[in-house]
């Protein structure tokens, strides 16, 4: 009988610590979430996750392509101001002299994103405070990865 209570306690120990990684990443995932960007171009919308870094997923546009952007900031304030850069040139639109756009009351930053006809990654930056966020836009065919033999 005492290897049954031993195995009964083994299986509740092991349910506790599967509930509790389930609600871990929950809280996760719902973080996560609430920092994603919405991409929409050429009646396309692509929703984007980022990862640790607070770099999003690279998207490829065609050339000249304007794109609305929609970001949300989950753990910011309404209101609170973010500094944006175009890295590699395009033109941010509604953005004010200082480079700065402010949340909306949904912790959302809503812009425009005009690119260049150049072949080659665009990215816009985002900066609150020392966290960083990165956008990465793509024109052209997708590199392709050559493994040489030595």
């Amino acid at each position: 009988m005492k290897g049954g209570k031993n195995e009964h306690r083994q299986i509740v120990l092991a349910e506790m610590l599967s509930q509790s990684i389930k609600s871990n990443n929950s809280k996760l995932m719902g973080a996560m979430d609430r920092n994603r960007a919405v991409i929409i171009f050429d009646n396309s919308e692509k929703i984007l996750t980022p990862n640790v870094r607070g770099d999003y997923p690279r998207v490829t546009v065609p050339a000249l392509s304007e794109v609305s952007v929609e970001i949300f900031f989950g753990n910011a304030d309404k209101n609170e101001r973010i500094l944006i850069q175009a890295e590699d040139g395009g033109l941010i639109k509604e953005v004010s002299h200082d480079n700065m756009l402010t949340l909306d009351k949904y912790k959302r930053l809503k812009f425009r994103y005009q690119l260049l006809s150049h072949e080659g990654l665009y990215r816009v930056a985002l900066y609150r405070g020392s966290e960083r966020r990165l956008l990465q836009f793509w024109i052209g065919s997708e590199p392709q990865l050559i493994i040489r033999d030595l």
